[in-house]
């Protein structure tokens, strides 16, 4: 499916399909506000692969912009809306932007600060909500810049944890197919009613929230804060179908009847944890799902019941998406998770001066940094290889002593990280936030109970709080 097709079948229905606090849509009401406003973008030379700068917002009039660009044959890149100006203009700097799409104080904030750099003028794109600030000089489209890229419809940044942000690039068909992919896996059905609390300028929540819903017309509802779970909103909206993360599903402790499918993704789900979503939520399906942006996202589920918690203190990576094909580099038993997937990326784009890295020369194998083991058949999570600690001679995968410690009773979180260590160079340091009545001997104590010495992180310490984002993801 293409736009095309997917604005013609949206148009086709009157059930309403996209709300947020502000707007209610039918599929028709939707697909007829992209039109309109397409043809400003268009006249505002936002088409023809020109590259706009989305600040995505979970809001309908963000989703609305976000689809005329891409009808006009934009090349979108997301962006999060929370990013001071500063990383703003950095971004500017770095890619051949043609046109920012954001709000009025922020267009006007970024014109008077990149004055000097290159002319810019701001123009309002709909009634209130979204402006537009035109880059002079920028005027050519991306394939100009790398003949690689004339593929390239939308683009997810990544983190930039590792060194500058690069631009995944994708192209539509292969992101609505891995939409299409996802629906399918966890048994998406056009009466469903998807809460969306997961930002849009993640791959996960663009993706498998709002394009899957929006292929099998699920009826979509925003929620009232990002990365939060209201209970009154999910009772009030009778939302069936909800995605979040490890860290907020801490935050759910009541039941919802009206909830059908519940999945958690984004970072490790330990066993303890799933089984208190079960014992929550008896009648609920819940899966664990496993993604990368570079897949498209969405690469494995696992339906989360008592068979799969057995065993293991986490659970394990679940049955690929149809076309998806999991592999231990080398046919081994353990080491770094391949990933053969239909909806692979193009490749980075790292901007104006270093221009596009492809796709492995394998085509659409993945390498994905991630280590798995074989045990019985299915697939275990032990850790990322760039974050390995050497400890004293040993390997000491952070992953692995966080799983034993948030199994510890009087655990609520726990960070495992390298500091550095005058005589050993450097040593692993376990960061934990627990109850007051929970000592450091408890805690070494239950540590030697599941793993051998030389893994044990040689220094514990109880912190007040780990800082997070509104996600999870840990911020240190």
């Amino acid at each position: 499916m293409n736009i095309n097709q997917l604005l013609q079948t949206l148009g086709n229905t009157n059930k309403t399909i996209i709300s947020d606090n502000h707007s209610t849509l039918t599929g028709k009401a939707l697909a007829d506000r992209v039109q309109e406003i397409a043809i400003r973008l268009n006249a505002l030379g936002i088409k023809d692969k020109r590259i706009c700068l989305l600040r995505m917002t979970n809001t309908v009039d963000a989703v609305v912009i976000l689809l005329a660009a891409l009808l006009n044959r934009a090349v979108v890149f997301i962006a999060n809306p929370h990013d001071p100006v500063g990383k703003i203009c950095a971004t500017l700097d770095q890619f051949p932007v043609f046109a920012l799409l954001t709000d009025r104080a922020t267009s006007i904030t970024v014109q008077k600060k990149t004055a000097g750099h290159f002319f810019s003028q701001v123009q309002a794109v709909d009634d209130a909500h979204f402006y537009v600030t035109l880059l002079d000089g920028r005027n050519k489209p991306i394939s100009y810049y790398d003949h690689c890229m004339a593929e390239a419809d939308i683009a997810i940044f990544s983190s930039g944890s590792t060194g500058e942000p690069k631009a995944i690039l994708h192209q539509l068909d292969h992101v609505l197919l891995n939409a299409q992919l996802h629906a399918e896996s966890i048994g998406l059905q056009g009466n469903d009613k998807i809460g969306i609390t997961l930002p849009l300028y993640y791959s996960y929540g663009l993706v498998a929230n709002l394009f899957s819903g929006l292929l099998i017309q699920c009826e979509i509802n925003f929620g009232y804060q990002v990365g939060s779970i209201d209970a009154e909103w999910i009772d009030h909206n009778a939302i069936s179908v909800l995605s979040i993360t490890p860290f907020i599903a801490k935050k759910i402790d009541q039941p919802h009847p009206s909830l059908r499918v519940l999945t958690i993704g984004g970072d490790i789900l330990h066993c303890k944890q799933a089984q208190r979503l079960l014992d929550l939520y008896p009648d609920c399906e819940i899966y664990s799902t496993y993604g990368l942006t570079e897949a498209g996202p969405r690469v494995s589920t696992c339906r989360i019941d008592a068979s799969v918690l057995q065993n293991s203190f986490i659970l394990p990576l679940g049955k690929p998406l149809t076309g998806v094909t999991l592999l231990i580099e080398n046919d081994e038993k353990q080491g770094e998770l391949w990933i053969h997937t239909p909806t692979h990326m193009l490749g980075y784009y790292l901007g104006v001066n270093d221009g596009f890295l492809p796709q492995y020369p394998d085509g659409a194998l993945i390498r994905t940094g991630d280590l798995y083991e074989e045990r019985r058949g299915h697939f275990y999570f032990i850790g990322r290889k760039k974050k390995i600690i050497f400890q004293g001679g040993e390997k000491i995968f952070p992953l692995m002593v966080e799983t034993v410690l948030h199994h510890l009773e009087g655990v609520f979180d726990v960070m495992v990280a390298s500091i550095s260590d005058e005589e050993k160079g450097q040593v692993a340091k376990a960061f934990i936030v627990a109850d007051e009545s929970l000592t450091l001997h408890d805690v070494r104590k239950h540590l030697k109970q599941q793993l051998c010495g030389s893994l044990i992180p040689e220094r514990l310490e109880f912190v007040s709080a780990i800082p997070r984002s509104q996600t999870g993801k840990i911020l240190a």
